[in-house]
């Protein structure tokens, strides 16, 4: 979700980067309306299908700081403007509910329960040269050995939380970590299912997870859990087979996946949020409930979003923050920049 996209692209990923944030907005929208409950069922798996990706595509590529540093400008963007737009509306009156924290907008990396998954994904960054060079000289048993040990104690240890909730739901580096090394696991060894297995597994598990909403103490959209776990890797695969080959499928996908990351930047910025609660509490009560209308409004965010963090995208580009990058990343300590040969 978060890397640069390559000039080799692999246009299945891009796509499944743009199919992912729609999961996000159709995940969200349906915890806003709290119906169709089974839609939030076939979502679930969007964060983690995001981790698996940076995996995939990170496992076997140079470390660089400066795509963090890009990354953080876009993050740190949007968190100014909607920090600006929020107290505003706040001293105007025009919003009632309370003003921001300066102190968690601002901090090198915001700690915004919003902002939950760039807080753990710069924690993944951090020691991302670290796993390459270990993955590097693993054998394909070896790396098996260490998948199954990692998503054992965060995954499988998770649905028998009762008593321990230190990686509870997997909103940590921890998880996203054990994402990470699945999703280079299918970068160096191609593991190859068929559409059909694929289909068939994805489909049991989310008819797992909607039968167990109703037992007691299990939380059936932990990010960690074993179905969540199982659905994404599965619907990864669907994604790495497919290739598509019309020309003009081929540009529209490589046109927008570089933006889908700003989706999700945008629509769960506070004053955002709270209007969208507004939005869809009116929908839902004098247009109707179904769940087409949760379709409708979360593809509606989706496309908004898009087109405004294309925006954002040429006016970074008018501005050469990727030349502000590149300063940045020069003026970094030695230490770090010693990473970048790993």
């Amino acid at each position: 979700m978060l890397e640069k996209i390559s000039s080799e692209r692999h246009v299945g990923i891009d796509a499944l980067r743009l199919v992912s944030m729609l999961m996000v907005c159709l995940f969200h929208v349906q915890i806003l309306t709290g119906n169709a409950r089974y839609i939030a069922d076939i979502c679930c798996i969007a964060v983690n299908l995001f981790a698996i990706i940076s995996g995939y595509v990170c496992i076997q590529s140079h470390w660089k700081i400066k795509r963090y540093i890009n990354l953080w400008m876009q993050v740190a963007f949007y968190c100014v403007l909607c920090y600006a737009l929020w107290y505003i509306m706040s001293c105007t009156g025009l919003m009632k509910n309370s003003k921001p924290s300066a102190y968690e907008y601002f901090l090198p990396v915001p700690l915004a329960g919003f902002n939950w998954y760039f807080t753990a994904y710069t924690g993944l960054f951090l020691v991302m040269p670290f796993i390459n060079k270990l993955v590097s000289v693993l054998n394909k048993s070896q790396y098996h050995a260490m998948i199954i040990l990692s998503v054992f104690c965060l995954s499988g240890l998770t649905a028998l939380r009762q008593t321990h909730e230190l990686f509870y739901n997997g909103f940590n580096t921890a998880w996203l970590i054990a994402l990470y090394l699945v999703g280079g696991y299918f970068k160096k060894h191609h593991v190859n299912n068929s559409w059909k297995l694929c289909v068939t597994i994805y489909t049991t598990c989310v008819i797992g997870m909607a039968s167990m909403h109703n037992i007691r103490g299990f939380t059936p959209f932990d990010y960690a859990s074993p179905l969540s776990l199982i659905s994404a890797c599965v619907v990864f695969q669907l994604f790495a087979k497919w290739r598509p080959t019309r020309p003009c499928v081929v540009k529209s996908i490589e046109f927008f996946a570089p933006y889908a990351f700003g989706v999700y930047l945008i629509h769960v910025q506070p004053p955002v949020w709270i209007y969208l609660q507004k939005a869809v509490g009116l929908v839902n009560y004098h247009v109707c409930s179904e769940w087409w209308m949760i379709v409708v409004l979360a593809f509606a965010i989706f496309v908004a979003c898009l087109l405004i963090d294309m925006c954002r995208g040429h006016l970074f580009r008018w501005l050469k923050m990727g030349v502000l990058a590149e300063k940045l990343s020069a003026s970094c300590p030695a230490w770090l920049r010693e990473l970048e040969k790993m």
